[in-house]
């Protein structure tokens, strides 16, 4: 019976960390109403940028994305610009 009681905390710690993980991916993968786009300007090679606002600070960025969607660089922009 001594062999069992390491192979149940095991089992149950792997269970734990599964959990936990699922639980987080997902709270990360909520979409946000934090930033609000404010336009979306076309740029050369397909590009597009677009003028965040953040809600809760109240900041303005300038978002370029690349084509495709393949990441985004951020900058920061006056706030007349989200205005």
């Amino acid at each position: 019976m001594k062999p069992v009681k390491p192979v149940l905390w095991i089992a149950v710690g792997i269970i734990l960390g599964v959990t936990a993980t699922v639980a987080a991916r997902q709270t990360a993968q909520r979409p946000t109403d934090r930033l609000v786009n404010h336009g979306i300007v076309g740029l050369v090679g397909g590009r597009q940028a677009t003028f965040e606002k953040d809600t809760r600070t109240g900041a303005c960025w300038l978002a370029v994305g690349g084509s495709e969607d393949q990441g985004v660089t951020l900058a920061v922009a006056p706030k007349e610009a989200c205005d």
